[in-house]
């Protein structure tokens, strides 16, 4: 699973979509988010880029996650 902001300067949405395509190339059971309002470390409650209504998603998203795949 992966959450990543569409913002990001540092992880550009085309090398989250290569990412993406590589795993699945390899049968990999993956999830992957971007949040277009959202910069680097959106769910970061400690910085100016925190971005409270993206990283509640991410949070119920990666939840969800867990209790769908840790059985």
């Amino acid at each position: 699973m992966g959450h990543f902001g569409g913002l990001d300067r540092g992880i550009p949405v085309a090398d989250v979509e290569k990412l993406k395509d590589r795993l699945k190339e390899h049968g990999k059971t993956a999830e992957f988010y971007v949040y277009d309002k959202a910069g680097h470390a959106f769910n970061n409650d400690t910085r100016e880029s925190f971005q409270p209504e993206s990283a509640k998603l991410a949070w119920e998203r990666t939840t969800d996650w867990f209790k769908k795949h840790l059985k």
